[in-house]
């Protein structure tokens, strides 16, 4: 940066190198838009009924709609955590005040709901029915606590009561089985997204290096080609 300010034979340079960078961030505000073009932004939160119940209250917290890693991080998490469990209907209400609670990012955190829907409950709840059933089994390997339980019980016994005592073990099982699978996918998520951040941010120091290095090769290539 000092060498091109210095050197007045560079004016020209700087000014392509200028340009260049512009268009870059400019690339990346156009992809970016595409792919929150679905999500509630500022510029489309008048769309979202259950958002506008919160008034400007959303509006004014910077955090709900920043992509640093601070607001990504309890966003993936409680997001993943959320959609699993068995609250469809309110989903996108619980997620707005989760939002705000864990100072999260709002638009991550309704995203994530659009994963379980009539068509994928089907697989997802009898799966995180398992995986809580197993958990329970651990806690409780000799049953004297009464956790485990299957849905055959459910079926086979004629009590109306038991049958309702079934269903909240089942229920907790599911809930269980959401916390661990939510607790895994948002870790693995947060690995990705934080991967995936720092392999593709660059500053404007660094886009400058990278077009010297680029400027040193194609005069090296031409000086050889001229030998």
């Amino acid at each position: 940066m000092r060498r091109f300010n210095s050197d007045p034979c560079l004016h020209d340079v700087m000014n392509s190198y200028e340009k260049d960078w512009q268009a870059l961030r400019q690339n990346r505000r156009k992809q970016a838009k595409k792919w929150l073009r679905y999500l509630p932004r500022r510029s489309t939160f008048a769309r979202y009924k259950i958002l506008r119940w919160f008034g400007d209250s959303l509006l004014k917290r910077r955090y709900l709609w920043s992509f640093k890693y601070q607001a990504v991080k309890p966003a993936l998490y409680s997001g993943w955590i959320l959609t699993l469990l068995p609250v469809m209907g309110a989903q996108t209400l619980i997620a707005s005040i989760l939002a705000i609670i864990f100072k999260a990012n709002i638009m991550i955190l309704v995203a994530l709901q659009m994963i379980s829907n009539p068509l994928t409950v089907g697989i997802l709840w009898p799966f995180e029915y398992k995986v809580g059933e197993k958990f329970l089994k651990l806690l409780d390997t000799s049953n004297q606590l009464g956790l485990n339980v299957t849905a055959r019980e459910i079926l086979g016994h004629g009590s109306i009561g038991h049958k309702g005592a079934c269903f909240l073990k089942i229920t907790l099982a599911i809930v269980i089985g959401a916390i661990i699978l939510g607790y895994i996918c948002g870790a693995i998520s947060c690995y990705l997204y934080r991967h995936f951040t720092q392999r593709n941010a660059i500053t404007y120091q660094q886009f400058l290096a990278l077009k010297e290095k680029e400027a040193s090769k194609k005069q090296a290539r031409s000086l050889d080609s001229k030998k």
